[in-house]
């Protein structure tokens, strides 16, 4: 089945909106509401269309805001989507890169593990410095 596209008013992201019973609604979240019933606690409504005005819903369903952040990584949808290498020079493949936080952050794994190690290493040589003083 094609996309259903929202027709009326959008949010600055792209998404439809309404309100509904006194409450604002982004469109497809109001369309799987309908469909499925509530949206349970940490869960987010995904496209599986990658169409944001879509209100269609076969083409919703549920997730978490970090395998959504994946899936539009893995689908090349992300703002750094041209950037294939951290500047350090390592390439942001699916072993070497890191989602932070919830996943709106890719990040290289390999300078991830250096500045950890650097990291410990001034905390190991400051609580030297203060076992000295001591």
């Amino acid at each position: 089945m094609d996309c259903i596209e929202w027709q009326g008013t959008l949010t600055n992201g792209g998404y439809g909106q309404l309100t509904k019973g006194g409450k604002h609604w982004n469109a497809h979240r109001l369309a799987w509401t309908e469909a499925n019933g509530p949206i349970p606690p940490g869960m987010i409504i995904m496209h599986t269309c990658d169409n944001k005005r879509c209100i269609n819903p076969k083409h919703l369903r549920l997730g978490t805001q970090r395998e959504n952040m994946a899936d539009m990584v893995a689908k090349q949808r992300h703002r750094g989507a041209g950037i294939t290498h951290c500047p350090q020079g390592h390439e942001y493949t699916p072993e070497n890169t890191y989602l932070s936080g919830r996943g709106a952050e890719r990040q290289c794994r390999t300078c991830r593990h250096a500045q950890q190690v650097k990291v410990a290493a001034r905390r190991k040589e400051e609580r030297h410095s203060r076992q000295q003083v001591h």
